[in-house]
């Protein structure tokens, strides 16, 4: 599981974690902000210039349930230039994700 492989790369928290888990991803510390870069460079979701690959998660919907399919389309549209600190890829990867939780039920779902 990608969690076990970026939680000690990072040296998140657990705490840090369940803030992010309930949508809080205002002022995270850095190593939080670091851990999402790990979750979505592992998935490929983060291109090495730090903007979302588009492509590589319009893929990864095929894995989903049928039922998922158009929302995580959607999300993904709208998410696809969320990204706007791409000099730093931790920050870019926390804007990511935060549109991502912010604008799909499932997400919030599934992390709940």
């Amino acid at each position: 599981m990608i969690t076990n492989i970026c939680k000690p790369r990072t040296n998140v928290t657990d705490e840090d974690l369940a803030r992010m888990k309930s949508g809080n991803f205002d002022g995270l510390p850095r190593e939080a902000q670091c851990f999402l870069n790990c979750v979505l460079v592992s998935n490929k979701w983060q291109n090495k210039d730090n903007t979302f690959n588009e492509a590589a998660s319009l893929a990864a919907t095929k894995m989903l349930p049928e039922k998922y399919h158009t929302e995580a389309k959607e999300v993904i549209s709208i998410c696809k230039d969320s990204a706007k600190s791409l000099d730093d890829k931790c920050v870019s990867a926390t804007e990511i994700s935060k549109c991502f939780f912010d604008n799909s039920d499932q997400i919030r779902k599934f992390v709940s």
